[in-house]
């Protein structure tokens, strides 16, 4: 019985270009020979074309030879839709760690977020160790303030389709929130929520470089 194998490769653009150009050259190979494989590429096409180019030694900005090199690989292209404004904001929203009293702006009830908590633990020592064994932990509860947490959505609703930050961002930047209100906490250092929100998200957005003092 002769079955077809589906291979579904994500991320392949975040990798070096060296290994972007090692796997594609591995798949033109397995293509040439008489197997019955699909393969789906989920990429960012631009930046496997800068790869090629540096593969071919193409300096300038004509993509005609890296193209020429794709079409032997990549049989068709497909661009994804982009994704409309509900479905966005019920992605978007799905991400942070609110709690049921947030949950009131029309925006979030039609995008019908599913409120969550989420929380970064470091589970303390157990005492009843002999003193040896004993590494003395602290616990650490990385929580994101309900106050915070409300000035991130304010963000989102005022300037995500502006912004457009992708899942993995979100995370990243729920994440920081997190470290700095310990970190701000543990200073008895106060700052308006909104403002270290905005400041994280534009600093994420245009990776600006801030240096503490």
């Amino acid at each position: 019985m002769n079955e077809r194998l589906i291979v579904f490769i994500d991320d392949l653009d975040r990798c070096k270009q060296e290994a972007i150009i090692t796997l594609l050259d591995a798949l033109s190979i397995y293509f040439s020979s008489d197997c019955d494989v699909i393969t789906i590429l989920n990429i960012d096409i631009n930046i496997i074309i800068e790869a090629t180019n540096k593969k071919l030694g193409q300096k300038n900005k004509n993509n005609n030879a890296a193209a020429r090199y794709l079409e032997k690989i990549i049989q068709l292209n497909y661009n994804l839709p982009k994704i409309s404004a509900p479905q966005y904001n019920k992605l978007l929203f799905s991400l942070l760690p609110f709690n049921d009293s947030s949950i009131h702006s029309p925006l979030i009830k039609q995008a019908d977020a599913q409120p969550q908590r989420d929380n970064i633990t470091i589970e303390k020592a157990d005492t009843e160790q002999k003193p040896e064994e004993n590494n003395n932990y602290s616990v650490i509860k990385l929580e994101l303030p309900q106050d915070i947490a409300d000035a991130l959505k304010d963000f989102f609703l005022l300037y995500g389709d502006l912004i457009q930050f992708s899942p993995r961002k979100v995370k990243r930047i729920v994440n920081i929130l997190r470290i700095l209100n310990s970190d701000l906490n543990s200073n008895n250092i106060n700052i308006e929520p909104e403002a270290l929100t905005a400041a994280v998200c534009l600093i994420e957005n245009w990776k600006i470089l801030i240096h503490r003092r």
